[in-house]
């Protein structure tokens, strides 16, 4: 049985005990994220409108963006693991006075309550990232990290399934304080985590830091940059912001559509909690077996412009027929496809940058370009939404996702120069 273990994932007896814990960490995390965001966008989308819903995605890159600068400020001076603590306890009195709000029958607070899921959300998932690149060294973590992580899409599918079960039974405002329930999980098994596993991050701070971590302006100006000496940066964030903005396209529409068709709360939370755990079940076999098929077959090129394509295909299904089908096809590449095989592609693209390059570049492409494209997506939306043309979005998403291709084809084409550079370095 141990040896059956050891083949199917990637872990040393000695390192089950902390990583079964850290697992149930982002579990707990992946649910989290997973009640939160369903609970609010059912609540947001037949309480307040569906027509409001750009304006939330024009607000929501700037908190982010906001967020994620008061939380650098902090996290230079706090241990990664009270960070952790500190981040997951901090909503908890606002989410109950939200509850509070919603049963006075404050429709406003509906507003503020999903862009309180989606921002803080971000900055959740930052700290989780930097507190569980403490525990381990290079080595380890190319080994464990993965297997870890895998909870994030298994709390996705329970905490997907738990909505769906509780929210005709308990209301979809009550489903808020399972959110709370899972919070409290997450900074619990941290802090008892702390008591029993010393972490690499507690013996860095024994020594003075001699740095100050990179700021939201720093990351900016050396990506500009970059963007001027490399054909990969420039492409890579070209692809970025192409696509934030045609997945903003996306979730308007096909959020439309869902709250046309389910228009209690109830039905809405029901249907989408049973989508998204079904969809990231099968993201997760797409990451655990698919994603790394393609990448030997058809190599990190050829699987690059998986998702372009598949973002294409979604979005010509939506413009020809505007079906329930057609809006959970779009859904599915907007939650399964992107996070899974995008992201993995957009990772490895990135290894071909320079080393003494490679967080920078990674800081402004998270921290910049995918803000930016956010942004102007939701800016189209704001404008464009008033004229009322039938099929102007999955038209414009259309056109967009064709220049993620041609512009992924070309990002293929740095990538190989920039690989070929790296190997002549080394």
């Amino acid at each position: 049985m141990r040896r059956f273990t050891e083949k199917l994932f990637p872990v040393y007896r000695h390192e089950w005990p902390k990583a079964l814990v850290l697992l149930a960490v982002s579990t707990l995390l992946g649910m989290a994220f997973s009640i939160s965001r369903t609970s609010a966008e059912a609540l947001f989308l037949t309480r307040f409108g569906v027509e409001f819903l750009p304006y939330l995605m024009l607000v929501n890159p700037v908190l982010i963006v906001a967020a994620s600068v008061l939380y650098g400020i902090y996290a230079e001076w706090v241990s990664n693991d009270r960070m952790l603590v500190y981040t997951a306890v901090l909503p908890l009195p606002i989410i109950v006075l939200m509850r509070v709000l919603i049963l006075l029958e404050a429709n406003w607070v509906y507003f503020l309550l999903y862009t309180l899921v989606l921002a803080y959300g971000a900055v959740l998932f930052t700290s989780w990232t930097v507190y569980l690149s403490g525990h381990y060294d290079v080595q380890e973590a190319k080994r464990l990290v993965p297997f870890i992580t895998s909870g994030l899409l298994l709390g996705a599918v329970l905490g997907g399934g738990s909505v769906a079960v509780c929210a005709p039974w308990i209301g979809v405002a009550n489903v808020l304080f399972l959110w709370v329930g899972t919070l409290l999980g997450v900074a619990g098994v941290v802090w008892w985590i702390a008591q029993r596993f010393t972490a690499l991050e507690t013996e860095s701070r024994k020594v003075k830091r001699s740095t100050k971590q990179p700021g939201l302006w720093q990351n900016f100006t050396e990506g500009m940059t970059f963007l001027r000496t490399s054909s990969l940066v420039m492409t890579a964030t070209m692809v970025t912001i192409a696509t934030m903005l045609a997945l903003q396209f996306f979730d308007y529409e096909y959020s439309k559509i869902f709250a046309q068709a389910y228009p209690q709360p109830a039905a809405l939370a029901a249907f989408l909690g049973i989508f998204d755990g079904l969809t990231t079940m099968v993201a997760l076999l797409l990451q655990w077996f698919v994603i790394p098929s393609c990448i030997r077959h058809f190599r990190v090129q050829g699987t690059n412009v998986l998702f372009p394509y598949a973002l294409t295909v979604a979005f010509g299904g939506m413009l020809l027929a505007p079906t329930l089908i057609t809006a959970m096809g779009g859904r599915f590449t907007r939650m399964g496809l992107a996070p899974s095989l995008r992201g993995t592609t957009v990772n490895l693209m990135l290894n071909a940058v320079p080393r003494k390059m490679a967080v920078r570049v990674r800081s402004f492409n998270t921290g910049v370009a995918v803000p930016v494209g956010q942004g102007l997506g939701a800016c189209l939306l704001v404008a464009l939404q008033g004229f009322g043309v039938p099929l102007l979005f999955p038209a414009l998403g259309l056109l967009a996702s064709v220049v993620v291709v041609w512009l992924a084809h070309r990002q293929n084409r740095a990538y190989g120069e920039a690989l070929l550079g790296l190997l002549r370095e080394d």
